[in-house]
């Protein structure tokens, strides 16, 4: 159960979540952990949210942001986003299934960076590294 304020980007949760900032009933949140290992926990939210960057063969350039939460114990959601650099376009898809350990985990990721290619994630992809590209070229003499 992470919260993350704005616009997260890949392992921001893992990062910057705290317990703390919930605004969740405390016995909420012990009904959606409870029998959840912690660590184990965060491990395969991260490995849902890190999947969906390499299966569209992101980078640090990418504007692709994704988020994985644990609804209940067990059951983890992943929402994840490619924009456009000038934000015009943004792609958004999501999903939520069991989640035990990491294979299952993986397979969440590709399922939602699957969604996100069918709608066109590549090309905005391809977009935003043409232009940090572009932005990294030494200037030509004039």
């Amino acid at each position: 159960m992470r919260r993350v304020r704005g616009n997260p980007t890949i392992l921001d949760g893992a990062t910057a979540g705290t317990c703390a900032d919930l605004e969740v009933p405390p016995e909420r949140l012990a009904r959606a952990l409870a029998g959840l290992d912690p660590v184990q926990g965060e491990a395969l939210a991260t490995a849902a949210e890190r999947r969906v960057l390499s299966a569209l063969e992101g980078g640090c350039q990418a504007p692709i942001g994704a988020l994985a939460t644990w609804v209940t114990a067990g059951r983890l959601r992943l929402v994840a986003i490619v924009a456009a650099v000038d934000g015009a376009r943004v792609l958004r898809a999501a999903d939520e299934r069991a989640v035990a350990d990491e294979p299952e985990a993986l397979a969440l990721g590709d399922a939602v960076a699957a969604a996100l290619a069918r709608q066109g994630a590549h090309a905005l992809i391809q977009e935003a590294r043409q232009l940090a590209v572009f932005a990294q070229a030494p200037a030509q003499p004039g």
